[in-house]
């Protein structure tokens, strides 16, 4: 991915204008470790606790912002990072009224506000993410327009520009695997690099009884000429602190610009999802396809990474762009 030159205060407020040209062209600048971020805003309020963090660009700059609660203080203080220089932009107070205001625009009650990766009613734990994981309400199939998971359904994609030659095969099972006590859906997902497998993976998903699609974890192996040279990037819910995350919301238009996490194992997973777009028109070879909505995916074990996925409705994910040099596209979509 191309990294910015050094641009000067005046030309970055005029480029500022046109930020998603700017960003499809150059391409993102480099992005401070969420925890780093959480840290410095942290600092600016001694003795808070996180109560909610956002992903958010606003007035030409990206940032993370962060609701941070002092015990035995009356309201909340808003602390807004530069999430490219690491640096506070905005330290505000809000006082009870102000903290009733909000929580009831975002549908909450006072004093209870969800941790991203959260769906209403988790539980949100200050410095930690663990969202409340309860068996009885998933249900035994997976069936969000956004992303359904019928078994015998076969994915294949084509990569594009600097992923040319890469085919990817993914087939939604009959199979499922117990996970934290939930029964999930098994995908198979192979990788193929000039027609030879290069990486082999299974994915487990669950759908809760709100329509949310649940990331349960997954098992992969990465293969050179046969032999598998590594399975890192392996987790599994439940396992080692490894705590799941969603993979598409029941409602994605209530979440759109809010950051949440996709998966969470420290140093091994933690991806994390934001929706950017909603409506969108998309083809590739299988078709033309309306109603789709657009996520960015990012990671803080690579912080200059942005991937952009396309999920369209009654499909699932059309297109894939991990940079603009490289990607993948639907090809066909085959039912057994």
């Amino acid at each position: 991915m191309k990294e910015l030159d050094t641009l000067s205060l005046t030309a970055l407020l005029a480029l500022s204008t046109s930020g998603a040209l700017f960003a499809q062209s150059q391409g993102p600048l480099p992005r401070v470790p969420e925890s780093q971020a959480r840290a410095v805003a942290l600092a600016a309020v001694p003795g808070g606790k996180v109560l909610s963090e956002e992903f958010e660009h606003e007035n030409g700059h990206d940032i993370y912002s962060y609701d941070i609660k002092v015990k035995g203080q009356t309201g909340i203080e808003e602390i807004n990072v530069d999430a490219h220089t690491g640096q506070v932009l905005a330290h505000e107070h809000e006082g009870p009224s102000a903290e009733r205001q909000e929580a009831r625009q975002e549908g909450q009650p006072a004093g209870e506000v969800r941790q991203a990766g959260e769906p209403e009613g988790a539980e949100a734990v200050s410095g930690s993410y663990a969202p409340r994981i309860e068996p009885a309400n998933f249900v035994s199939r997976v069936t969000n327009p956004y992303l359904p998971l019928v078994p015998g359904t076969t994915y294949r994609f084509r990569g594009t520009g600097a992923n040319r030659g890469e085919t990817d095969v993914v087939t939604v099972t009959a199979k499922t695997r117990r996970v934290m006590g939930i029964s999930a859906t098994v995908v198979h997902d192979q990788v193929f690099e000039n027609g030879a497998l290069a990486e082999d993976t299974y994915d487990w998903y669950a759908q809760d009884r709100q329509g949310n699609v649940w990331y349960l974890g997954e098992a992969t192996k990465e293969l050179r000429n046969g032999r598998v040279t590594s399975t890192e990037g392996s987790w599994e819910s439940g396992v080692k602190g490894a705590q799941p995350g969603i993979a598409m919301w029941a409602d994605p238009a209530a979440h759109r610009g809010r950051l949440y996490r996709q998966e969470y194992l420290p140093g091994i997973a933690e991806d994390m999802g934001k929706v950017v777009a909603l409506q969108q028109t998309v083809t590739a070879p299988a078709g033309t396809y309306h109603d789709c909505i657009e996520t960015e995916d990012t990671t803080p074990l690579e912080p200059n990474v942005r991937e952009h996925k396309f999920y369209c409705k009654g499909v699932g994910v059309v297109r894939e762009q991990e940079s603009p040099s490289a990607g993948s596209e639907l090809l066909v979509v085959e039912k057994h």
